[in-house]
């Protein structure tokens, strides 16, 4: 299947099948697109794209400082310190290198993966990964390997091998691991109080304020022997203060 590629510099040779292309290149091969600031074509089915490199398929793509791409097997691999695969939905693996094989559906990215996944609230890590695009009919997942982690919604989880489904919020680990999960219904800490339920109303009920069953009324509390109630206690009367009387002086 033949493509078409375009710049604002280019030179080819028919014969070898070689040349170059320079300045905002973008080259297509059936659903394929290839940009970049330069472009070298070493043969009909080899070509390599240099300076902000980005690889389209179906809505992802791949980029790095430099992507080799060999377009008969639809493969390509990047070069550089770093790239990054970014899926249809907007979530995003970045690695040291990566490879896709666009037939198979298959990246795989190497050293240093991270993944942060916005639509799923996920975060993920481990040394290695393997990412499976899928299809409608077997939705795809990412393999992390090494070191690796998920932190979603809160609940994070640590094993050797970590798998994460691309269609649920469905996580499966493998070897030595660990989980901290946070309940939904739990409060989060520094989060408002609960709320206090408000007091019934006594007088409506026709008891008693602080009356409870079986609680009885002050007068109806028999007082031990001895002992009178305040009201049948005898009230003495405030004694009237002394009349004062002037000292007499000597004269």
């Amino acid at each position: 299947e033949d493509g078409e590629a375009k710049g604002e510099k280019a030179e080819y040779n028919f014969k070898t099948d070689q040349g170059w292309l320079l300045g905002n290149v973008i080259a297509q091969k059936g659903a394929s697109t290839l940009k970049a600031d330069k472009i070298w074509i070493f043969s009909r089915i080899h070509m390599a794209a240099e300076g902000k490199a980005t690889l389209t398929k179906a809505g992802d793509s791949i980029a790095a400082e430099r992507l080799d791409y060999w377009s008969d097997r639809e493969f390509a691999e990047t070069s550089g310190s770093s790239a990054k695969l970014t899926q249809a939905d907007g979530s995003v693996v970045t690695a040291a290198y990566m490879n896709y094989d666009m037939k198979a559906g298959v990246a795989k990215a190497i050293r240093n993966v991270e993944v942060n996944s916005p639509p799923r609230k996920l975060t993920a890590a481990g040394d290695n990964a393997v990412y499976n695009v899928g299809t409608k009919e077997k939705p795809g997942d990412v393999i992390l390997t090494g070191n690796a982690w998920a932190i979603q919604d809160g609940n994070k989880i640590v094993g050797d091998v970590l798998t994460i489904k691309s269609d649920s919020s469905e996580s499966a680990a493998k070897g030595n691991v660990k989980m901290v999960i946070i309940p939904k219904d739990e409060p989060p800490k520094g989060g408002p109080p609960p709320e206090k339920k408000q007091p019934e109303d006594k007088k409506a009920s026709g008891e008693e304020p602080g009356a409870g069953k079986g609680d009885k009324k002050p007068e109806d509390v028999k007082k031990p022997d001895g002992e009178k109630n305040f009201d049948e206690m005898p009230q003495e009367k405030p004694s009237e203060p002394p009349v004062w009387e002037p000292p007499e002086f000597p004269n």
